[in-house]
């Protein structure tokens, strides 16, 4: 993600998403790109369930309940 866009711009929702999945522990830059890849949206990742998440390679289901129990619902609001 662009350094710029966190300078006084907004976050979008889905890069929300994207920040929260690679705060989750155990699922690392890799393993969301292939959450996304099978998925196609970081909104599909957070919405699919745990079986859902096992599908995709070596996910496995510690990964997917890790995974699956992080749901971000919008972008947070600043307060000043």
């Amino acid at each position: 993600l662009c350094g710029k866009k966190y300078r006084g711009g907004e976050v979008s929702t889905e890069e929300y998403r994207l920040i929260a999945l690679n705060m989750v522990s155990g699922i690392g830059a890799i393993f969301v790109k292939r959450l996304f890849s099978r998925l196609g949206s970081y909104a599909a990742i957070f919405e699919a369930s745990e079986a859902k998440l096992c599908e995709v390679s070596q996910i496995g289901a510690y990964r997917a309940s890790r995974a699956s129990c992080t749901v971000p619902t919008s972008t947070p609001t600043r307060t000043r």
